[in-house]
């Protein structure tokens, strides 16, 4: 299961799987790497764990605590925020074709003498991904390139995601569409409103306690009430 990727600590992880290769982070300190297609040009934050045949192609970034299973391909200059949970066989910025010219090949659009009466420009075929802080990306899925993904969003296995996620929405579908929300609104703006993906672990363990202390003392007044 996923979940086996996702110890309590990296530390754990460090333990339980053998290197294969060590990159330093942007913010110092290493990151745990099985895997063995990243560009040089990709940045790192800390505590983060790439699973074996993951490929993160040119500028891509990924921010602290987050992990990526295996086969999972992130296009270029896409980004991935803090707290991201990455499923298997995932793909993200998936390069597309020009439509309204002869041929959909790049062999023929880019590479051949034809290209010059293309007038598809190279920025407008790699639009990156964003993907904010704490989603979760089930097995399989695959979005399209020029997406962003909101905070807390969930995308199903299998999705195809053509439009943009907001944040602590769940999707699913072929294309993906709004399935229901993670939590409620009064939580989803406290959330946002917290950006606790910035803060350290304590910080943010104590806002979670407090979270869900609150929510316990409402469901005893509600059944008091009742």
């Amino acid at each position: 299961m996923i979940r086996d990727y996702i110890p309590e600590s990296v530390k754990e992880v460090v333990r339980k799987y053998k290197h294969k290769k060590t990159i330093k982070s942007f913010r110092g300190g290493e990151n745990r790497i099985i895997t063995y297609d990243i560009h040089p040009s990709v940045k790192l934050g800390h505590n983060i764990y790439l699973a074996k045949n993951v490929s993160l192609r040119e500028n891509v970034r990924i921010d602290d605590y987050s992990y990526c299973s295996q086969n999972t391909i992130i296009f270029s200059k896409s980004s991935v925020g803090k707290f991201c949970s990455i499923g298997y066989n995932v793909q993200i910025g998936v390069p597309e074709h020009p439509l309204n010219f002869f041929s959909t090949s790049p062999t023929i659009y880019r590479q051949s003498k034809l290209s010059k009466y293309c007038d598809w420009a190279q920025d407008d075929i790699n639009i990156p991904v964003r993907i904010e802080n704490d989603v979760w990306i089930g097995s399989n899925a695959i979005i399209l390139q020029g997406v962003n993904i909101g905070n807390g969003a969930i995308v199903a296995a299998g999705a195809v995601v053509t439009k943009d996620v907001p944040p602590y929405a769940v999707v699913g579908g072929v294309p993906a569409k709004l399935i229901k929300w993670r939590v409620p609104e009064e939580l989803r703006e406290k959330l946002e409103k917290s950006k606790w993906w910035k803060h350290d672990l304590t910080w943010i363990e104590q806002f979670g306690a407090e979270i869900y202390n609150n929510r316990e003392n409402s469901v005893k007044m509600e059944n008091v009430e009742r």
